[in-house]
């Protein structure tokens, strides 16, 4: 949205700027998400050990793209890695692994920091977005417990898993649901918004309203038939 003001113009932009909550106190943490250094893969081999070594060949691959989630102090809170499948028009979540300290299946219920694998999906969706895959995201459930938190809350929809490990996908307005919690507006000059900014925010307005259009088709449908409009 942009208006007028005395001295030129000034633009409001949605930025996208993701947080973590404390456990203990459920403080928001600011978060930045940068592409994973060999220091950031290595640290998943020291004390305390993580799950996964990021140093393996499998997740070495050339084939993921692959991030660190850190705080602003620079710990490192989380890796993930993500496969763009332009040609299937969406991107898949290979894999989202948080620090020991925030693992649940080291720690249980004690854990540092929570809203880690939200970000993580949340930042899938942006590379969906920024690759024209329409913010469409696809990613596996380890456990049963976690295919309920998926479908619960964040509204994924089951996909065939041709005997593997259960599919799921986020898309339309789930995925809208999703993304714009990691978003703030920001106010700045015109002449200063990017390329990639513009290029970014037309891609977002489209996904958004793609998004509500594809919500509002869906609850058409769910619409009992009494309360359907004749054609």
């Amino acid at each position: 949205m942009i208006r007028d003001v005395a001295f030129g113009k000034e633009v409001y932009m949605a930025r996208f700027i993701p947080f973590i909550l404390k456990t203990d106190d459920e403080q928001k943490i600011g978060v930045r998400i940068t592409r994973m250094k060999k220091a950031d893969a290595a640290q998943t081999e020291k004390e305390p050990v993580w799950q996964t070594s990021w140093m393996s060949a499998y997740i070495q691959k050339d084939a993921f793209e692959k991030y660190a989630l850190k705080t602003m102090d620079g710990e490192l809170v989380a890796l993930a890695a993500y496969e763009i499948l332009e040609n299937d028009v969406m991107v898949h979540i290979t894999y989202i692994e948080s620090q020991p300290e925030s693992n649940p299946t080291i720690v249980g219920h004690s854990k540092r920091y929570q809203g880690i694998g939200r970000v993580l999906i949340a930042y899938g969706i942006k590379l969906s977005i920024d690759h024209g895959c329409g913010g469409t995201v696809t990613f596996e459930a380890k456990v049963p417990e976690l295919a309920e938190h998926y479908i619960r809350d964040y509204g994924a929809c089951p996909l065939p898993s041709f005997g593997g490990a259960p599919r799921y996908e986020l898309s339309g307005e789930a995925a809208m649901n999703i993304f714009v919690r990691c978003f703030r507006w920001m106010q700045k000059s015109i002449s200063s918004v990017t390329r990639n900014e513009r290029r970014f925010i037309a891609r977002f307005i489209r996904f958004v309203a793609v998004s509500m259009l594809h919500g509002l088709r869906q609850r058409r449908r769910s619409e009992p038939l009494w309360r359907k409009r004749p054609v």
